[in-house]
């Protein structure tokens, strides 16, 4: 009996400086600990670039045509119903709606264009 009062202590303090950690000791009784990683998501809908034809400067009396080159940036969806106007064109008018609606292909580029006078 008293070489079990000297043992049972012994057996804890060899059992508990064990070097596991909690998380190994929780996955060997078999409950799973997973980490789980987000990634920012990135812009899937670019403008690549704004023209105007004929280049400036553009007198109040010209017209002129501007060009908006949009791109998905996504390689398994389409961006439907990506919706381009034109507000505020200052002293210009637009010839036409000021508005316009457009679906993009994956890895796709779509120039709207409006003319203006």
């Amino acid at each position: 009996m008293p070489r079990l009062a000297y043992f049972l202590p012994l057996l804890v303090l060899l059992l508990s400086s064990l070097c596991i950690s909690p998380v190994e000791l929780l996955t060997i009784k078999g409950i799973k600990h997973e980490e789980r990683v987000e990634k920012a998501v990135n812009d899937v809908l670019v403008v690549q670039g704004v023209t105007t034809i004929p280049n400036p400067p553009i007198l109040t009396d010209q017209s002129f045509e501007l060009y908006i080159n949009l791109a998905n940036l996504d390689e398994t969806r389409t961006i439907r119903g990506v919706k381009v106007q034109v507000f505020d064109p200052s002293v210009f008018k637009l010839s036409g709606s000021s508005t316009k609606i457009v679906d993009i292909l994956p890895l796709g580029e779509k120039v709207v264009d409006f003319s203006l006078r």
